[in-house]
Order: C-alpha cells, then sequence, then structure tokens
C-alpha cells in the first residue's frame, strides 16, 4: 500500500511517500514564497524518483492545521483533488502533533506563534497523545498553565527557552493510521481561529447590533 503525506500548514514543504506505513523518501523543504508553485513541482520529483505515480497512492494524510491559512490551503487542496480523482477519502492531522514528534525528555509543548500576542499551542506526551486540546491562546497564559514541558517551536518567544522541531514521519503516520478518514467534500481546515475576514465580519455584526 502507498501512503502520502502532506503538510503545508508552515512555511514548510513536506511531502512523505509510505510503503506499507514505511518510509519510502520524503521532502522538508524551508519554502518562504510561491508555495502554491513549487508544491506541485516538489511532489513530482518526489513521486518522479521513486518511480511511483499519484495514481498509485491508496491513502492520504493531510495536515488541516493550525498554522498559515494560505499554507494549508495550498496542502488541503492538492489532497482534495487527488482523494476525489481516486476515489480517496482523507485522514486529517494536526500541525501541532507533527511538530510533537520531536524527540524530548519531557512533556511536549509545540506553539506556532499566533501574533498580537497569542500562539496555537497543546501539550503531547512522548506518543504524541494529546493532553489537552490544540488552542489559539494567549501566549503567557499557556505558560502560565503548562510550566513542566519542553516547548518546541520554530518561532522564537522573548525570555523563552524553545526546542526546534525534528520531524519524525513514519512516528506521526503510525500514530495515525488507524484514525477515521473523512470525505474529501466535508474536510476542513482546523484553523482554531476565525480568519481576519471572518473576524472583521463578527466585529461589524456586534457594532451593527
Amino acid at each position: 500500500m502507498i501512503s502520502l503525506f502532506i503538510d503545508t500548514a508552515l512555511s514548510y514543504i513536506r511531502v512523505a511517500i509510505f510503503k506499507d506505513d514505511k518510509l519510502l523518501d520524503s521532502i522538508n523543504e524551508k519554502c518562504e514564497k510561491n508555495m502554491s508553485a513549487l508544491f506541485d513541482l516538489k511532489v513530482e520529483e518526489l513521486f518522479k524518483r521513486n518511480n511511483l505515480e499519484l495514481t498509485e497512492v491508496n491513502k492520504i494524510y493531510t495536515v488541516t492545521g493550525p498554522g498559515s491559512f494560505t499554507g494549508i490551503r495550498v496542502g488541503m487542496t492538492f489532497s482534495k483533488v487527488l482523494a476525489m480523482a481516486l476515489n480517496l477519502k482523507i485522514t486529517p492531522i494536526s500541525e501541532l502533533q507533527v511538530l510533537a514528534t520531536t524527540k524530548t525528555n519531557k512533556l511536549k509543548a509545540p506553539m506556532i506563534d499566533a501574533r498580537r500576542g497569542y500562539v496555537y499551542a497543546g501539550v503531547y506526551d512522548e506518543d504524541c497523545s494529546a493532553l489537552t486540546e490544540d488552542k489559539h491562546i494567549l501566549l503567557e497564559d499557556f505558560l502560565n498553565i503548562n510550566k513542566d514541558v519542553e516547548y518546541i517551536s520554530y518561532d522564537s518567544f522573548e525570555h523563552i527557552s524553545t526546542t526546534l522541531p525534528n520531524i519524525d514521519f513514519e512516528k506521526i503516520i503510525n500514530k495515525n493510521k488507524d484514525k477515521k478518514q473523512i470525505d474529501h467534500q466535508v474536510l476542513t481546515p482546523n484553523y482554531l481561529k476565525l480568519t481576519e475576514a471572518e473576524e472583521n465580519l463578527r466585529k461589524k455584526k456586534e457594532n451593527d447590533n
């Protein structure tokens, strides 16, 4: 069985191919811009060097967020089109759980800078099981609640020591291989917060009332 893992939630293009749940090959490259254009090329490159075709994919794993709204849409759009073409469902995965595959000696607290003093964050154990719900939360509040943890992040935070993520593709797939799959038509992004347009609309309605 050929499985495909897709993650574009942050400023990275992460694509991995698995054969019978064993990692065959992967791409994990930083991408500051033009992700939508580069992503298709990177997927094509990965399949070509492994002498595989996209039509051979049997299972799709896709990170649905949280992270960059634009980045999330790139991976999800590709996944949905592929799922529709191959009549497959999609296994959704949290970006915070992906970051939590980083090896540590403590409980793991992956964090993503959500700006304006907020973070997307959660707490995971060594097995990458969530001990708290992923949240959009004030950084100060998250730090006060979760002290005896190792903070994992690509982002820098003042007065906080963080560990850079080291993604374990096999670990994230093995953790989610039995998770319920979702039809591509109903799969939605896991933004954890309203988009700016939605937030402005909400404020407008509140002001109108």
